[in-house]
């Protein structure tokens, strides 16, 4: 005959271990109020260069989404070439067959000059200062 199976030995128990005694707070209620702290500034900010919409010229650029262009395509073209900062160039639109973009007015015929002609990806960038 099989012999039955061995029921397994049970583990020893844990003894139980006393609570360690609870610091005295005092109720919730008796909580002194909390001073109102000053409102926290958004991590990642950074100073920037106040908007002069009168000193600003618009560009052309002859290529859009349809040649696969970036608005940080357009952006990294004109500030590798024209030593723009990045914060200078505004309002980039990228439009089917053309781009728009805002430069300060004093630098865009520089930017026209030093950045027509450059590469962004495979396309070549001609740029030219738009009518208003």
């Amino acid at each position: 005959k099989p012999e039955p199976p061995k029921a397994e030995p049970e583990p020893p128990k844990a003894e139980a271990k006393p609570e360690p005694p609870k610091a005295d707070k005092p109720p919730a209620e008796e909580k002194p109020p909390r001073e109102e702290r000053e409102a926290r500034r958004p991590r990642h900010t950074k100073p920037r260069r106040p908007i002069d919409d009168g000193k600003v010229k618009k560009l052309v650029v002859a290529a859009g989404r349809k040649q696969g262009i970036e608005p940080a395509d357009v952006i990294a073209a004109i500030v590798d070439n024209s030593h723009l900062d990045g914060e200078d160039v505004r309002n980039v639109r990228v439009l089917e067959r053309f781009t728009l973009l805002e430069v300060p007015a004093d630098r865009a015929d520089e930017v026209v000059r030093k950045v027509s002609g450059s590469k962004a990806g495979d396309v070549t960038l001609e740029l030219e200062v738009a009518a208003r």
